[in-house]
């Protein structure tokens, strides 16, 4: 017996009529849509951001937020050494070198104790950015790395494409850094097959966009029949957010200790209403990861790897300043279910423990 997935992006009725207003307005065809500018401003409601710009995808807005922060050629940005490689890709992209830090003890995302550490002088004076990115549930410290970031002169950009919705001490994540990109990749809890938002909350480095992106017309367009089935996901993320929730408190709550062998990850965490894109065990070995989700291939359950490890790129191409064995183990180690199994009813709970306990039990 395999395991019936749900489909996703949704398949909504309130969707098919958004589309249909536009492609009857002829707003489809704008430069200038109405479409996106309501998309735009309810992103900025909703994130408590003013500074909300629409672009092609979230890797674009990264691109756009550095070229802001005046990243170029022999500067360096850091990230953590677990982290996702469009972003690495993404600072050599603009003749700069990512410096890898490890993540934070328990946590997914950059150390800021690390961060803290590296010594303002010569060895940091071509440090431009700082990347942190919210991954799998689980918000990094933003706050700490706003304050190291800040005291240093350097640009923090909050990597929220798995994380809209997410709140941390009831406010939205995208206005902890100087700016924060948003994703509606194909699989993103929100979903347009592709796209992103830039978000800025610093009215300096806000007031350089307008040069980068309109020349003049806009240089990273979404267009508005992606901003058509956005709009009706952003009015029921909050109803999406509480069922995946509630999916992952059933499972820490009772399957869990169930996993032998399966180190969970993704922690409910009391200040943290999270965005659950996907949840994490790691595995005690490669080999065992890949036992497991060979098993899991084989009951249709949507367990994947996590990212490789960064570090295993060269020294040619990043600075390595401190060990990362975090991160390390990450990259060979850790899986995911995506939330596709997690936006199941309550009433299906039980069925997606069976299949857990089956892939855990063929993988032993």
């Amino acid at each position: 017996m395999s395991f019936d997935c749900p489909v996703w992006p949704p398949n909504w009725p309130e969707i098919d009529a958004s589309v249909q207003r536009v492609l009857g307005s002829g707003d489809w065809g704008r430069y200038h849509s109405e479409t996106c500018e309501g998309l735009r401003a309810r992103i900025a409601e909703f994130t408590g951001v003013s500074e909300v710009r629409l672009c092609c995808s979230g890797t674009a807005a990264l691109e756009i937020a550095l070229r802001a922060a005046q990243v170029g050629q022999g500067d360096e940005v850091v990230l953590a050494a677990y982290d996702f490689p469009g972003n690495f890709r993404t600072v050599e992209l603009l003749g700069a070198r990512p410096v890898l830090l490890d993540v934070a003890a328990g946590s997914i995302s950059i150390d800021p104790q690390q961060l803290q550490s590296v010594a303002p002088g010569e060895e940091s004076s071509r440090i431009r950015a700082v990347i942190a990115s919210h991954l799998y549930g689980r918000p990094a410290d933003v706050k700490r790395l706003r304050e190291v970031c800040d005291a240093r002169g350097w640009i923090l950009v909050e990597d929220a494409c798995q994380a809209i919705g997410m709140t941390m001490g009831g406010l939205q994540v995208g206005g902890g850094g100087h700016f924060a990109t948003l994703s509606f990749g194909g699989s993103k809890p929100v979903s347009a097959g592709g796209g992103g938002a830039l978000l800025a909350s610093d009215a300096k480095l806000a007031a350089r966009l307008g040069g980068l992106i309109d020349r003049p017309g806009d240089a990273f367009p979404l267009s508005p029949l992606q901003a058509a089935v956005i709009g009706p996901q952003l009015e029921r993320l909050a109803e999406l957010n509480r069922i995946r929730l509630s999916t992952v408190e059933f499972l820490q709550r009772e399957v869990v200790a169930q996993l032998d062998s399966w180190e969970w990850l993704s922690q409910v965490e009391p200040d943290v209403v999270p965005t659950h894109y996907k949840v994490g065990w790691i595995a005690d070995s490669p080999e065992h990861r890949d036992r497991i989700l060979a098993a899991a291939d084989q009951e249709n359950l949507p367990l994947g790897p996590g990212f490789r490890s960064l570090s295993r790129c060269s020294a040619r191409r990043c600075g390595k300043p401190v060990p990362t064995p975090l991160s390390d183990r990450l990259g060979e180690c850790l899986f995911v279910l995506d939330h596709r199994a997690l936006i199941l009813p309550e009433s299906r709970h039980g069925e997606l423990a069976e299949s857990l306990l089956r892939v855990c039990s063929a993988a032993c």
